[in-house]
């Protein structure tokens, strides 16, 4: 009864409603000046591929590329690679030096993508020759661009919303009748379990309008979807370093896109849960967001400043921030931050924060029991 009532203060919120609408607006707007110059080149090879016509003179040169890339890219960027001796350039060129215990746990997982780059070798996943992302770089427009921007909007919609739904009594000025008694306080674990919810909602409805637009815009989207996000054909440019996308598992565009999308969700639900231990701190809406906001930037400084000096400083790429900013490398590794390149790292980050946030709710909830309602 607590939560549907719960439920329904969000879903009755109109602000609820206009943030999602404004949020999926500004990614259908993203999506379209991004492919705008895009499209007629993607049309213009997926003809080519289907048909082995030569387009007009515009997109000659993209199908040129095309037909060098698929002739070169096995050999450019799988025959000769070794990701060992990348991540070992890379960390003497930009990485500071880890300590003992947190450089084995790198080697360790380097090691595995190692082993998993000798199975895209043999298996033929690297030969998937059909998506030109070479030329296009939609993994960088679809994760780097539309992925990274709905993670900063749905944890701004979780935070407000789980803000406004803790301090509803508060703003109503029913608060010291409803906490009046033991039964009355526990409300605020159906205002916990509503706002996740909500948020869960808002995410779901943001992600499928803006991934849909995205598939609808792109040419022969289908054929985007079934390559290999390891294919040879699919690599991109990675910091200024060019080189496939080692997935941990085989994986295509799909997979991964699906994947994405439900650890987006699981991210925006975060939000909602740290926002909701927060509010037992302030007695403010706004103080709450703020709140969030600012724990969610102390842990990206932290990260930024202590990367990974010592076993502690590496603990601290486990957060929630640093893994939203990592999208693009979801799944896979990166030799530039080896310490958010773990199998399961996204989702690791996600839920661990989770459960901390729910352990937190315990002594918190105590203290709530006690006090006083003015």
């Amino acid at each position: 009864m607590f939560f549907r009532n719960e439920i329904r203060k969000v879903l009755r919120f109109p602000l609820f409603w206009v943030m999602i609408a404004f949020c999926a607006g500004l990614n259908i707007f993203v999506i379209a000046d991004g492919m705008s110059f895009e499209r007629i080149g993607i049309q213009a090879v997926n003809e080519y591929v289907r048909t082995g016509n030569v387009p007009s003179y515009d997109e000659y040169n993209v199908c040129v590329n095309y037909d060098e890339v698929k002739e070169s890219a096995y050999d450019q960027y799988y025959k000769d690679f070794d990701i060992m001796a990348l991540k070992a350039d890379i960390e003497k060129m930009f990485v500071t030096p880890h300590s003992a215990a947190a450089q084995k746990i790198i080697d360790r997982n380097y090691q595995k993508a190692a082993a998993r780059v000798d199975e895209i070798r043999q298996d033929g996943e690297a030969y998937d020759c059909y998506y030109p992302g070479v030329t296009f770089s939609l993994h960088e427009m679809l994760y780097d661009n539309l992925f990274l921007l709905m993670l900063f909007e749905l944890a701004l919609i979780a935070c407000f919303m789980t803000a406004y739904l803790m301090k509803y009594e508060e703003f109503y000025d029913t608060h010291q009748t409803v906490y009046a008694t033991k039964i009355g306080r526990a409300i605020v674990f159906s205002k916990a379990a509503a706002s996740a919810v909500a948020s869960a909602l808002a995410a779901v409805i943001v992600i499928t309008m803006s991934v849909t637009c995205f598939l609808i815009v792109l040419p022969q989207s289908w054929s985007f979807l079934q390559t290999s996000v390891s294919a040879a054909m699919a690599t991109e440019r990675r910091g200024m370093v060019q080189y496939p996308f080692i997935t941990w598992e085989r994986m295509s565009q799909l997979h991964y896109l699906l994947r994405a999308c439900a650890v987006t969700v699981g991210y925006t639900v975060t939000a909602s849960l740290v926002t909701f231990v927060l509010s037992f701190v302030s007695k403010n809406a706004y103080i709450d967001a703020v709140l969030t906001a600012m724990l969610y930037f102390a842990l990206y400084v932290a990260a930024a400043v202590l990367s990974g000096n010592n076993l502690f400083g590496f603990v601290w790429q486990f957060t929630p921030t640093f893994g939203m900013l990592n999208v693009p490398n979801w799944f896979m590794e990166y030799v530039f931050t080896p310490y958010a390149s773990y199998p399961g790292y996204a989702e690791g980050v996600c839920v661990g924060w989770q459960l901390l946030a729910v352990a937190a709710t315990v002594p918190l909830w105590r203290y709530f029991k006690r006090i006083g309602i003015s």
